[in-house]
């Protein structure tokens, strides 16, 4: 759902910053380059996980709310006051900031993969349940009569 769109747009305002991994220039060729990139430059303050000058707290509040910017900048003010969709964003831009893309699509990855499998265990569960209640609710001659 929402996690993996907040997922891509986290790496999406990471290649907005301008820069790859090993601070390389990234070329962003949108038509809100010239908005974005100062944005995508604020949410990714301290990139690398380097030690935060001044005020951490001050320096979160500063990424979320360049985060919230962003966000509004592409989707526009009612999808940026989506607050748990905005943590969302930051949450994942922070991972990002503080690991390497590949770990961080790795994690999601992992834990997609668990969501998938508790989804398939209770699908199971319910399909006996519902199989068991079929059971008793069918009379021996239907029974008999889908035999034949």
């Amino acid at each position: 759902g929402t996690d993996i769109v907040a997922l891509a747009l986290a790496a999406f305002m990471r290649y907005a910053a301008g820069t790859d991994a090993s601070g390389e220039p990234l070329e962003l060729v949108d038509p809100l380059t010239d908005a974005l990139r100062p944005i995508a430059v604020r949410a990714y303050a301290g990139l690398g996980g380097g030690p935060c000058i001044g005020d951490p707290a001050a320096a979160e509040r500063g990424r979320l709310e360049a985060t919230r910017a962003f966000v509004e900048t592409i989707f526009g003010a009612e999808v940026a006051g989506w607050e748990a969709f905005v943590s969302n964003v930051f949450e994942h831009a922070d991972r990002i900031r503080r690991s390497t893309m590949r770990d961080v699509l790795r994690q999601c990855r992992l834990s997609q993969r668990r969501i998938v499998r508790a989804e398939k265990e209770e699908c199971e569960a319910r399909l006996k349940e519902l199989c068991k209640t079929d059971e008793l609710l069918t009379s021996r001659s239907e029974k008999d009569a889908v035999r034949r």
